[in-house]
């Protein structure tokens, strides 16, 4: 259902100057008085940015994150409530914090500033009928005030939150709003232009609720106006390194493991390598996540507590310094590589990597035995191999062929990967795996010639579960 009227009303923001990242909460407010019996009341509300809504102290909602994500070049989200219970006969007071949300905060897996706008704005309207059966509309325009002096410092999606807990509410000062007459205008203060304003809607999918509260288990007085809230750990034992730089990350999981190495896990969150190195050997596990989207939290936890039994196998090699890889310039706009990088690079180099490509863990664990070559011709070669869940519970594993070129007339990499299998099995189940290469697959590119080359030498194929000398079985081969 849209509403027009929101759309052509007066939305309020905090001051002319461009909210950027981590600036804090608008606080906004406005006092009324109320000289009849209210019959009912309900209140539209919208916002470029996430809103929370009072009315004489208390929330009109238990919401979190209203009016909910939108694509904001297409639609403008609002929000009804009833709040006939919150209204009363004198004085009354609307307060609202307004914080950047899906419109200003950081999305996007490069966490991109400003995705919609740059310029946090508030709307609403307070419909009130009377006992007698008369109206009366409350709604945003110059007579608010605003303040960015409220205990909120900072709230982002992805940096949480910092609250100075401090801060009276009462002390802190006020000053008039800023004013936009139409929502066109409000989005246009922002570096986002639109060609023409979107229509304001109402939302109509799952609001987002609070989970879990927690409680301090200890509260202690540090200094002189200093107070310390222990909350422990959360239901789930869990601690998130959040925000923090990688020397102190370093010191934290150092710590942390002197108390329970046994028990303790960290998940990386990235979509690339991640230097293990210095902590590697302090902890019992780690799981890498990458990007695991909205039910990444579930996911982890039901693999951390064991009821999803991992099978993941790294794509890439990891060091043990940065400086046994080529370095990275992101900010450059072409990048010359050598022609070894990657596992390539630390094999041609003869490098002992922290973990080697290909790598991952399971609950289970597997045997492979008969590694044999099934057909060989001369265009194709097929190897056969058995693998059998040794383990008490069903797993998967994933079997990896790699090449190796001993006699080739050209400089080649030790190895390389060439093809893989995955078998989920049960617990003492086995299965025959079939991996092959096809010629074609080992030319090299002659740049004399112009054209792909393929050798009629003899190669070596290493089969097993991750690129790491201890874990392959070597068979020589050839095309005939």
């Amino acid at each position: 259902m849209r509403l027009p009227e929101l759309t052509d009303g007066v939305w309020i923001s905090g001051s002319e100057n461009i909210d950027s990242l981590n600036t804090p909460p608008y606080l906004l407010k406005k006092s009324f008085f109320i000289s009849k019996e209210v019959k009912c009341a309900w209140v539209c509300v919208s916002a470029l940015g996430c809103f929370s809504l009072s009315f004489n102290q208390r929330f009109v909602t238990e919401e979190l994150l209203a009016p909910g994500y939108s694509q904001y070049n297409k639609r403008v989200l609002y929000k009804r409530y009833e709040v006939t219970e919150f209204l009363k006969q004198g004085e009354n007071e609307i307060f609202a914090e307004l914080a950047n949300g899906w419109y200003t905060g950081r999305l996007g897996l490069v966490l991109k500033n400003n995705c919609f706008g740059n310029k946090r704005a508030f709307r609403m309207m307070l419909n009130i009928i009377y006992a007698d059966e008369s109206r009366e509309i409350i709604e945003t325009d110059k007579t608010w005030l605003v303040s960015q002096e409220g205990p909120r410092r900072m709230a982002e999606f992805f940096d949480g939150e910092v609250f100075d807990a401090r801060i009276d509410l009462d002390k802190i000062s006020y000053r008039p709003v800023m004013c936009f007459n139409i929502l066109a205008d409000a989005m246009g203060a922002g570096k986002k232009k639109f060609n023409s304003s979107p229509e304001v809607e109402l939302f109509d999918g799952a609001s987002v609720l609070l989970q879990e509260k927690a409680e301090p288990k200890e509260i202690s007085i540090v200094g002189e106006d200093t107070v310390l809230l222990d909350f422990g750990t959360n239901s789930s034992k869990i601690i998130a390194l959040e925000n923090i730089e990688f020397k102190e990350s370093v010191e934290l999981i150092g710590k942390l493991s002197k108390y329970n190495k046994e028990k303790t896990a960290i998940v990386l969150i990235g979509g690339n390598m991640l230097m293990l190195d210095p902590w590697y050997d302090s902890v019992k596990g780690i799981l890498m996540a990458y990007y695991p989207g909205m039910r990444g939290g579930e996911a982890i936890i039901e693999t951390l507590f064991g009821d999803n039994n991992p099978s993941g196998k790294l794509p890439f090699v990891v060091v043990k310094k940065e400086t046994d890889l080529p370095q990275v310039d992101w900010s450059a706009e072409e990048v010359h590589y050598e022609y070894y990088h990657g596992y390539k690079k630390v094999d041609k180099e003869k490098i002992q990597p922290r973990l080697p490509y290909g790598y991952g863990l399971s609950y289970t664990s597997f045997r492979l035995d008969d590694i044999r070559i099934a057909k060989a011709d001369e265009e194709k070669v097929s190897f056969a191999l058995n693998v059998t869940n040794t383990g008490s519970r069903k797993g998967g594993e994933v079997v990896q062929l790699y090449i190796g070129f001993p006699e080739s007339k050209v400089d080649r990499p030790v190895r390389s990967f060439i093809d893989f299998g995955k078998v989920y099995l049960e617990a003492g189940e086995s299965q025959e795996v079939l991996l092959e290469v096809n010629k074609s697959d080992l030319a090299y590119y002659d740049e004399k010639q112009g054209s792909f080359v393929e050798e009629n030498v003899p190669y070596k194929a290493y089969i097993g579960t991750c690129n790491a000398p201890a874990y392959l079985t070597e068979i020589p081969f050839s095309f005939s």
